[in-house]
Formats: structure tokens, sequence, C-alpha cells
């Protein structure tokens, strides 16, 4: 599986470069670091290192700029993307109908990573440009004489729109793919218990899962979480000590919460503010039938 590098969502739209910094070092550079860490290629274009962040400066002049530690991880992904030699101009099997014109929003991207992306039916890597930012995108083909084609491609900005339509083929544990998922949610799952994680779920079990947390940080606040009889969310209460699954060591004076995700299994874990710290997945309700 290929990405492309869309060197065409960045038009010079940034005020600042500390503007692009801090937009794209949350965004472009982890999703580039999350693809390479699965061993996947992402293929680009010779113009990248042209582009233009503000209107006056381009990719290219980074190097040049006062060096921040933000700024040198940026600037060192960027130019090793920009300076590879994974450049689909070079490539003996370019995609392209050179015969054809690909239009994205009524603009000509011919001769772009966009429609090479569209035209090889691969997702693109894009910086924060309206109308490209986590969304499926429509790229049309117009050729003389056929009718007009029209390919849907999903031009991915963060990396939790990554992992969501793509985390199978990241080689991420489904518990790495739900920490990224949910940061800066109201779920925290970066302290779930490995040996009680999402790996051990059925497809339909995860799938489940991901509903339930989809709809517990979609409520407006944990009020209404306590409203909602559909997730149960309630005390972790055993009537004897012994049944206490979480009474020695650190969650020892906590008081340990639990929501349902469907008929049986449970999630369990605690309040930390407006947060829900993740610490167990049950599957056969024999940790809550006893609270």
């Amino acid at each position: 599986m290929n990405f492309y590098l869309n060197e065409y969502s960045l038009c010079g739209q940034f005020a600042t470069i500390e503007d692009f910094v801090t937009t794209e070092i949350g965004s472009i550079y982890r999703c580039i670091m999350l693809v390479k860490k699965g061993n996947l290629v992402i293929i680009n274009s010779e113009k990248l290192k042209d582009a233009f962040i503000t209107k006056e400066e381009r990719l290219s002049d980074l190097g040049r700029i006062k060096q921040s530690e933000e700024l040198l991880q940026l600037q060192l992904c960027l130019q090793e993307e920009a300076y590879s030699d994974r450049y689909w101009e070079n490539s003996d099997q370019l995609q392209q109908d050179m015969d054809a014109i690909y239009v994205w929003n009524e603009n000509d991207v011919s001769l772009t990573s966009m429609a090479e992306a569209a035209a090889s039916d691969s997702p693109l890597l894009s910086f924060a440009r309206e109308g490209l930012t986590d969304q499926k995108i429509r790229v049309q083909k117009k050729k003389r004489g056929v009718d007009n084609i029209y390919n849907e491609i999903q031009s991915i900005h963060t990396e939790q729109y990554l992992v969501e339509k793509y985390g199978e083929n990241l080689a991420l544990s489904r518990d790495d793919v739900l920490k990224i998922r949910y940061r800066g949610t109201r779920i925290d799952y970066t302290t779930i218990e490995s040996e009680h994680g999402a790996d051990q779920l059925e497809k339909n079990e995860y799938n489940s899962l991901i509903g339930t947390l989809d709809k517990f940080i979609g409520h407006e606040s944990f009020n209404s979480i306590d409203l909602d009889d559909g997730l149960e969310y309630k005390k972790y209460s055993p009537s004897q000590s012994e049944w206490n699954r979480f009474s020695g060591g650190k969650y020892r004076n906590m008081q340990i919460m639990k929501f349902r995700y469907s008929r049986k299994e449970r999630v369990f874990g605690y309040r930390k503010k407006d947060r829900f710290c993740v610490l167990r997945i049950e599957r056969d309700h024999k940790t809550s039938n006893h609270g």
C-alpha cells in the first residue's frame, strides 16, 4: 500500500512559519511517522520542496529559519521526503492518463500527487488546507470522447483519521490504535492494562467497543453520561472485598467506574477530572457480576 504526500495542499495558506510548525508537527508529522513505522511507502512529487508555506516562504526555506526543537523535527521529516527518490514523476509506472485532465474542486490538478493518487486509488497525506482535511475527496478525470470518471480517495491530515481508516494496514495493535484514536478526548486509553486490552476481542466485539467509546465522547458532559441508560455508567462496588479486582496496589484508593458496550461486555476505569481513564475491557461479565 502506498500513500502520496500532497504537495498541492501546501499553497501559501499559513500566515507564518510558526503557524505551520504548530499545525503540522501535531498532524502531518505524526502521520508520516506512523506510515513509516508500518513499513509502508510514501510517494511524493519533485515539486514538494518548492511548495509555498506562506506567501513568500517555501518548504525549502525551512533550513534558514531559526531552529526550535519542533521545527527541526518537522524539517528533517519533510526534508527526507522532499529529497527522497520516491518521486512518481520518475516512475516507469506512471498512473495518470497523460491524455486526460484531472479536476478537484473545479481546479486542474493534473500532474500532481492528487491526480496520481486518484489514478492509483491510493490515499493522500495532506497539509492543512480547506477541503482536504480528513475527508474523502472526489477527483474527476476528463478525457475527450470518454465519459467523465470520478475517483474518490481519502485525504488524511491527522493521525486519528489515519488510524481510523488504515489502522489495520499500519501494523499497530488495537490498543495502539485506540490510544491514538481517542487522544485529546474524554476517553484516555493510555492507561489500559495490556493483558486486559482490546487485542483479546473478536472483531464484532471490537467494533461494538469503538461504537460505544465514540458514543461516550459524544456526550456533552458526565451528567448526560450518567443519564444514558444504554451505557449504564456507575460505580464498581463489590459487596465483598475478595471479589474486588481493583482492591490492591495503585488502584486501592480509587473509585473504579464501569459502563457497558454490549449485553455482557464492560469497560472499567476511573474518572480524572473531565476524562475517563480506561483500565480494563471485560468480555465475560465475571468481574461485573460482583459489583
